[in-house]
């Protein structure tokens, strides 16, 4: 009797946080992707993008990204029924039964991962998370039930859903070693898995179509096992990227950061009645709970350092979601442990604290995860659109929120039809760049790069999104809105026109917004003629200092912006630009040496030295501050000191041109010196 109360609790809790539209992240693909039944990242997401299609069809209101994330909310709360269902079964299953108070046992635990900052977040938008949720909750309910050939068909097209999934294989080993008639039922079992996985034959039939979103072209068996092995990313990769270095300070540094996150799900009271439930588990010999308790091992922190992410705040925005999947699982020890307190004389009475205590957690969890009134990824698209000229070529340079907004804007909503988008990675949107451009090498792509969307020049207007002024090698770049277009003066400032809303309120607390927000003030420094006190740029830095590419854009920005007004003679500007990079970025080993230089030009070559040192100091390879140190010492005539930097410029870069050249010389000289003195 508890099912029905409890989904409906959980699913209006959802829907009263429910984004309005697209997200940051996946949403805006996933929304484009189920409308227009396209292919989306690696593995193509075929499962979603088929439900997502008949949530379009099937709900009469909203608009079509509300239609689908009305689907999250509705798997996220499914998904806590089931579990629970599941729960109950193998209760039954190990012969053992639950407390007096069988409905408080069940709802606190399931507050545990319902307002789970994961779980919830994951609820409240189109994301592939809570149906993988579902997925596997069906799927452990199946395997309880010793419906076999039902769990290797759920197994089979849920991995057209998510690769996560795998992590129930155990389940099936639990199952043979349980029964041996499971043995004889195995080719049912492997028919069903196939029949299953068959969703992938979506595939090759929608990309035949071309349609907007057509990741990887999967219409041959080659690419088309190269979008399911998501070889684009690694195939045992979360994200492109760099990786950290395995070693057993970072594998130590992975067990505290996962637990930190268990901290952030569950509470202490969380990760300590699921330890109880854990060593009662064990106690009991329970083979199904210890079976559940390993999967959540391996998919929890062995997940965790298989991908050995970054120590960066992008990494915990990446991690995150992750949790949805072993929350979920994390539910069975929880619930066990309350179920054991329950069975005992007096811990019943211990429920009601305990969900009082979730209950009070919750509501700063909402405040953190709800998006009732998000509009920010919508918002950012539609500016987008703003700044396109009628009828212009839109070339991306990176960025998934730019990416997934004009697909779900100009795909599914079929704004902008003038306009012909194209990523520069050749994955995303129709490729430019010929068939084979994913398998050459790096410097091969920019030069096709360059070469193709050089022939769009004076024919089309064209827009970048990127940091990279220098993204058209020889054609002066201007800023408009948050774009670059070519051009040598700046149009109309078409920031003016847009929506904004959200923006500087300091509202939004996750990491993907967080790092969408600065995009704003950053083109309006660019934009504005306040160029000397950075008002723009000191707010977006204070204001979000954990945003990796804000930080390193400033720097560059800046630093170029000190170089033009070195070269042009204002060093004064030039100087104040550089104390000012130096007060935000105290390590930037690059802005004393600028500092340097311009003491030079001054005439004050003391003052130089004392700045190339400082950064020598901050950085022992620091080619320039050697180089330009023993230029100053051969003007002093001190060889011994111009030998001994050109010594150390020749260590840190052997093939610099100028130690090469000038250490013969200097040596010479101070050949004659050390003969003249003797």
């Amino acid at each position: 009797m508890i099912y029905w109360p409890l989904f409906l609790v959980y699913f209006v809790l959802y829907l009263f946080s429910l984004s309005p539209s697209i997200s940051v992240g996946d949403s805006g693909e996933l929304c484009a992707s189920s409308v227009i039944l396209g292919v989306a990242h690696s593995p193509g997401y075929p499962l979603f993008s088929l439900i997502g299609k008949a949530a379009t069809v099937i709900v009469p209101f909203g608009n079509l990204a509300y239609r689908i994330n009305i689907l999250s909310a509705l798997f996220g709360a499914a998904s806590l029924v089931v579990i629970i269902s599941s729960f109950m079964a193998a209760l039954k299953f190990e012969k053992e039964k639950l407390g007096f108070s069988e409905a408080g046992v069940l709802l606190v635990a399931s507050l545990f991962v319902g307002v789970s900052p994961a779980f919830w977040s994951s609820s409240v938008q189109s994301e592939v998370f809570t149906l993988n949720a579902f997925i596997a909750a069906l799927l452990i309910r199946a395997v309880v039930a010793a419906r076999y050939e039902l769990a290797a068909f759920i197994f089979g097209i849920g991995l057209g859903n998510h690769h996560t999934l795998v992590f129930l294989s155990p389940l099936f080993i639990f199952a043979f070693s349980g029964a041996g008639s499971a043995f004889k039922k195995s080719a049912a079992m492997f028919f069903a898995f196939l029949l299953g996985f068959s969703v992938y034959f979506y595939l090759p039939v929608r990309s035949a179509k071309d349609p907007g979103l057509d990741w990887g072209n999967a219409e041959t068996p080659a690419n088309i096992l190269r979008v399911i092995r998501r070889a684009d990313y690694g195939s045992l990769s979360l994200t492109v990227g760099k990786k950290i270095e395995r070693n057993v300070s970072n594998t130590f540094r992975q067990i505290i950061e996962f637990a930190a996150s268990m901290n952030r799900q569950f509470t202490v009271l969380g990760i300590a009645l699921g330890l109880f439930g854990i060593y009662a588990a064990v106690r009991k010999k329970h083979r199904f709970f210890n079976a559940l308790v390993l999967i959540w091992f391996i998919a929890g922190p062995g997940f965790a350092l298989l991908a050995n992410m970054p120590f960066t705040a992008q990494t915990k925005g990446v991690m995150e979601r992750f949790h949805v999947f072993t929350n979920l699982l994390w539910f069975f020890p929880v619930a066990l442990g309350l179920n054991e307190l329950a069975r005992s004389r007096f811990g019943g009475m211990l429920l009601v604290p305990a969900g009082a205590v979730m209950l009070a957690a919750a509501v700063p969890v909402h405040n953190q995860v709800t998006m009732r009134n998000y509009y920010l990824a919508y918002d950012y698209g539609k500016n987008l659109l703003k700044t396109l000229a009628p009828g212009s070529v839109f070339f991306m340079d990176g960025g998934d929120d730019t990416f997934y907004s004009m697909a779900y804007l100009c795909f599914a909503e079929k704004r902008r039809q003038d306009v012909e988008l194209h990523d520069r990675g050749g994955l995303v949107f129709k490729s430019v760049y010929g068939p084979d451009f994913r398998r050459i090498p790096p410097q091969l792509k920019e030069k096709r790069r360059n070469r193709v969307e050089m022939t769009y020049l004076g024919m089309r207007p064209l827009y970048y999104s990127t940091f990279n002024v220098e993204v058209m090698p020889g054609v002066k770049m201007v800023p408009d809105g948050v774009l670059y277009k070519p051009g040598s003066q700046k149009g109309p400032n078409t920031m003016e026109f847009y929506s904004l809303r959200g923006v500087f309120d300091g509202s939004y607390s996750d990491h993907r917004s967080r790092a969408l927000v600065p995009i704003y003030p950053f083109f309006m420094e660019l934009e504005s003629g306040d160029k000397e006190k950075y008002r723009y740029w000191n707010f977006a830095r204070l204001s979000w200092p954990e945003i990796g590419w804000l930080s390193n854009n400033l720097k560059v920005e800046m630093v170029q912006r000190g170089y033009r007004q070195l070269v042009a003679g204002r060093y004064d500007e030039a100087e104040r630009t550089y104390d000012l990079l130096l007060e935000w970025f105290p390590d930037e080993s690059s802005v004393l040496v600028n500092l340097g230089v311009i003491n030079e030009k001054r005439g004050d070559a003391e003052a130089a030295k004392k700045l190339y040192l400082r950064a020598i100091e901050l950085d022992p390879k620091m080619a320039d501050a050697y180089y330009n140190l023993s230029v100053i010492f051969w003007r002093e005539k001190n060889w011994e000191m111009v030998v001994k930097n050109l010594e150390r410029l020749l260590d840190v870069n052997p093939k610099d041109e100028r130690g090469r050249h000038f250490m013969p010389l200097a040596v010479e000289n101070l050949s004659k010196t050390k003969g003249n003195v003797k």
